[in-house]
């Protein structure tokens, strides 16, 4: 649904342009190990960053799976791919890294200030900031932002706690001054963004992922606004081949380089952001 169908379309026509340019026949008898080892040469071929192609090939296997299943393929008749074997990413875990690159103290401040937006690029940026302040993924936030999820109190700690929803781990999230400052200014909920917190988790998470593209290109774009720009230099691969590249940080802010800030040292005081 969703999401997923707009992938396995571009899935679909990823292939088809590989078969058209192949000259190879568009019948499911040309579907066995040999062909989708062309593909897999014609994608890297093509330059496409690694994970993408890693990604079309992952998706394309996985219709060909739900086509057994529904035809109840067996015997000759099942499309046996699983001697596939999948592309190797040549990058270290530090070169893989590279490209999450988290905001320093002082650039989320700025963040935070910056004020000549419209509304909904101010909705964004507090997203943004929220998602540094609490380290959760996108699909999770809504839980954060609540204001009927129960807090806990001990003392003068404040604190959430929930499973999230990717991982089902217990997420402790201590509610910092200005993640206390954004809950309170949502009570309301969001005017252009979905994020209101539901009991159906599956449907949460759909539909904050259905928005997910959007809100990154605001929270890019608010960024540039705001003068995020320090030159960031990360090694992408391209096909077989490693590159570096220089862009402005603001060009690689997301919704999951958010959850990266809270790995940063504070400063010398010790105390958080907030």
């Amino acid at each position: 649904t969703g999401k997923d169908v707009k992938n396995y379309i571009n899935t679909i026509a990823n292939f088809r342009k590989f078969i058209d340019e192949k000259g190879i026949e568009d019948d499911l008898k040309v579907l066995n190990l040999q062909t989708m080892n062309l593909y897999k040469d014609w994608l890297l071929e093509s330059g496409k960053a690694i994970k993408t192609t890693k990604d079309l090939l992952r998706a394309f296997k996985a219709l060909v799976e739900m086509l057994n299943k529904a035809e109840q393929r067996t015997g000759d008749k099942y499309i046996d791919l699983r001697a596939f074997e999948m592309p190797k990413d040549e990058r270290t875990k530090e070169e893989k890294q590279s490209k999450s690159e988290p905001l320093t103290e002082e650039e989320l401040i700025t963040l935070w200030k910056y004020n000549e937006l419209t509304e909904r690029e101010t909705e964004a940026r507090d997203v943004f900031v929220a998602q540094c302040l609490c380290g959760q993924r996108i699909s999770d936030l809504p839980k954060v932002l609540s204001p009927d999820f129960p807090i806990i109190h001990d003392g003068e700690l404040e604190y959430m706690s929930f499973r999230t929803i990717k991982t089902n781990e217990t997420a402790v999230i201590p509610l910092l001054p200005k993640l206390k400052e954004i809950r309170e200014k949502y009570t309301e909920g969001f005017k252009h963004w979905k994020l209101e917190y539901i009991d159906d988790e599956d449907l949460q998470k759909t539909r904050v992922n259905r928005q997910n593209n959007k809100l990154n290109s605001v929270i890019k774009r608010v960024a540039q606004k705001a003068g995020i720009d320090r030159p960031v230099t990360y090694t992408d691969q391209r096909g077989l081949k490693k590159v570096n590249k220089t862009v402005p940080l603001y060009e690689l802010m997301h919704t999951h380089t958010a959850r990266h800030f809270i790995e940063r040292p504070r400063a010398t005081n010790g105390r958080p952001y907030g």
